[in-house]
């Protein structure tokens, strides 16, 4: 899945403020002592330190309480020791020295928006109504929040990424989110009330009624193109696909039956969009799911009397039970508590020839 950094960084030193006028440019300065103790900057303030860069048309810094306010065509880039950077752009701002925490708001009518251009190459673009963080390795994306990008997209009421030394989290929330991934060797996607997305190794899970599919890539010997290809036989996998994305967006108020529909018209939407001969496709419904992509490429489903799907060109199958184990790795599955199974063949001349 997609693993887009939401993370907006304003410059945060102790001595940026009480030096300001040699780390902060502006075209006018006034400090003001007294009880106020402030420095307000007018007019293309510009800021450069450390990997962090900002711009904006005004900015004030309050002494006593060690506050920063920012106003007008706010641009802000950050640049990490690994390679990543992180841009993103608004109207209004505001950030805590001491406690580290601040927002970013857009002007009236429009949206904060992050750019990501991480080190492996390929852009992630984010979107929202404000854009908050926690340090400098939490932000909080809310308010109809939308990423996409070379590898995937997402969508959710809220996007919370976290970037630790042992890995990063994203984690989405509210409006039923959804997380459509496209790179690699297969096109999936993931809905539930929850999605939890970490790595690496990459690890996801899904809570409330949780609805999932993949299309994966055929095996079948190559007979001419590309071994790997998607709209238009390009050779860089599955890539994104505008009835696809319109089909997977959350819509207000959808009714759990409908909204269970347009995701598995989304799957059919996006196996017919392939130019090239792609596999089975599997889809499945669970309370709650979850998928290890080490050390076996575990997929465990539970609640709810959990269904998995395999449709194959001519044929499909289906398992319901208690709880389901799938195995990627050595294409085996395991169920368990009231076990139930069915297979359905496309017309009954392949049916009889399947009991010869």
């Amino acid at each position: 899945m997609i693993l887009p950094l939401l993370l907006l960084l304003v410059p945060s030193p102790v001595r940026a403020a009480s030096v300001a006028g040699a780390v902060v440019r502006s075209k006018e300065w006034v400090v003001r002592r007294g009880a106020k103790r402030e420095e307000e900057f007018i007019g293309d303030v510009r800021y450069d330190a450390a990997g962090t860069h900002l711009s904006a048309d005004w900015a004030l810094y309050r002494q006593t309480s060690k506050d920063w306010q920012v106003k007008g065509n706010i641009f802000a880039r950050k640049e990490f020791p690994d390679g990543d950077a992180v841009e993103t752009r608004g109207e209004t701002a505001w950030y805590d020295q001491t406690t580290q925490a601040g927002r970013l708001e857009p002007a009236a009518g429009a949206r904060v928006t992050v750019l990501r251009t991480p080190a492996l190459g390929g852009v992630d673009r984010a979107e929202g109504d404000r854009l908050s963080w926690e340090g400098q390795n939490d932000g909080v994306l809310s308010g109809r929040a939308r990423g996409w990008g070379a590898r995937g997209e997402f969508w959710a009421e809220t996007a919370r990424y976290e970037r630790r030394p042992s890995g990063q989290t994203l984690t989405l929330d509210g409006a039923r989110p959804v997380a459509h991934n496209f790179e690699g060797t297969a096109d999936a996607a993931l809905k539930a009330d929850r999605i939890v997305v970490s790595g690496p190794p990459r690890r996801v899970s899904a809570a409330g009624r949780a609805f999932g599919w993949a299309i994966l890539q055929s095996t079948a010997a190559r007979t001419g193109g590309a071994d790997r290809c998607g709209p238009g036989g390009r050779a860089a996998g599955p890539g994104p696909d505008e009835r696809v994305s319109a089909l997977l967006a959350p819509l207000p108020a959808e009714p759990p039956a409908a909204e269970a529909d347009r995701f598995l018209e989304a799957q059919a939407a996006a196996y017919s969009a392939r130019a090239c001969p792609w596999g089975p496709r599997l889809d499945f419904a669970a309370d709650a799911a979850e998928y290890q992509e080490s050390p076996d490429r575990r997929l465990t489903l539970s609640g709810g009397r959990p269904v998995l799907r395999k449709i194959d060109a001519d044929w499909s199958t289906a398992l319901k039970a208690d709880g389901i184990v799938a195995y990627a790795s050595t294409r085996s599955v395991t169920a368990a508590g009231r076990v139930k199974g069915w297979m359905v063949f496309k017309d009954e001349k392949k049916l009889q020839e399947r009991k010869k």
